[in-house]
């Protein structure tokens, strides 16, 4: 049996904790198009509290989306 990752690891440690489609309902976007990394990245850079525009929707970046876009970045990797 191969080791195991440190991806792996991170997933142990979230599953169950996670919502289905939590950070979409956030960004409120629908379940048509997959969310791309770069779009992500761009989001993940506007500070907490800024608004900020993502696909076509004006949004005000909290802490809890922050962490919801992180978490996503780290599991795309």
């Amino acid at each position: 049996m191969p080791p195991k990752k440190k991806t792996d690891k991170l997933f142990e440690e979230v599953e169950g904790k996670i919502k289905d489609g939590g950070l979409r309902k956030s960004l409120k976007v629908k379940d048509d198009k997959p969310l791309k990394i770069t779009e992500l990245r761009k989001a993940a850079k506007v500070e907490a509290g800024k608004e900020f525009t993502f696909r076509g929707t004006k949004l005000k970046m909290t802490s809890k989306i922050k962490r919801q876009i992180n978490l996503a970045i780290n599991m795309m990797k």
